[in-house]
């Protein structure tokens, strides 16, 4: 795979409103992980429920890497279903999206669709899409607030597009 000399533009553009804000919650639904950026809001939810999201997000169906201080890992290969939810070694990086979040410094968006984040507090966190993938599943996407009159910015299989709808 790799974007054209526009999209590649168009996506480092698109995704530059990340930098400076933190990174304040992250959770998973299915085989998806979600990245919640900027402060966290009183919202709710479709089941009725009052709970708390932030502005942007990207959601991610493909491998993820959260480096940090002190040899720090968290990866998308500590969720995958042979060994469950492996992730008790990141609870203090948990409590620090709530105390200290890392705020993003810096966003690139590589030519094979790799997305790179890199925060202070000597975190980063990298997206690597998955090769030969059907045209029609999704590696990652970028959810813009809801005042934003686009729709979602999402790297499909083999090119980057917005997606039809908001939700």
């Amino acid at each position: 795979m790799a974007l054209t000399v526009a999209d590649l533009a168009h996506a480092n553009e698109t995704l530059k409103a990340l930098v400076g804000l933190p990174l304040t919650d992250m959770w998973r639904y299915g085989e998806f992980q979600k990245f919640e950026l900027g402060e966290q809001k009183p919202f709710v939810n479709r089941k009725g429920q009052a709970v708390t999201r932030a502005d942007w997000g990207l959601v991610v169906n493909c491998k993820w890497r959260i480096e940090g201080p002190a040899s720090f890992i968290l990866c998308s290969d500590h969720f995958d279903s042979e060994q469950g939810r492996q992730d008790s070694h990141a609870k203090e990086f948990y409590h620090s999206l709530r105390k200290v979040p890392p705020v993003v410094r810096a966003v690139e968006v590589r030519a094979n669709g790799e997305l790179m984040l890199s925060f202070t507090n000597g975190y980063s966190l990298s997206m690597e899409p998955i090769e030969n993938r059907d045209i029609d599943d999704e590696n990652w996407r970028l959810m813009p607030p809801e005042e934003d009159s686009r729709s979602d910015l999402v790297l499909w299989g083999g090119y980057l597009d917005w997606s039809l709808s908001k939700d």
